[in-house]
């Protein structure tokens, strides 16, 4: 996200997902080395940890920002439901 506030200052936050605290840097590898074919896209290896609920509270509590928590917690609930 960047924001530009009213006084002209400027702030970039990036609030991608991120892997998991257990992710390692071999978990699409098998024995030998080698990459298994959609690992990092089906089952449980492939989920990865939303940030935008997190960037945008960030947002709010450092810049002053206006979001209603419950509305964005919504938002995003909705979203999920809508994807499975």
């Amino acid at each position: 996200m960047l924001l530009r506030k009213a006084n002209g200052e400027l702030h970039f936050l990036d609030f991608r997902e991120k892997a998991p605290k257990a992710a390692t840097r071999n978990m699409y590898l098998d024995s030998q080395g080698n990459v298994v074919p959609n690992a990092s896209l089906i089952g449980y290896k492939a989920a990865g940890v939303p940030g935008s609920v997190a960037g945008l509270v960030y947002a709010e509590l450092h810049w002053g920002m206006e979001f209603c928590r419950y509305s964005l917690l919504r938002h995003k609930r909705s979203l999920v439901l809508e994807a499975s």
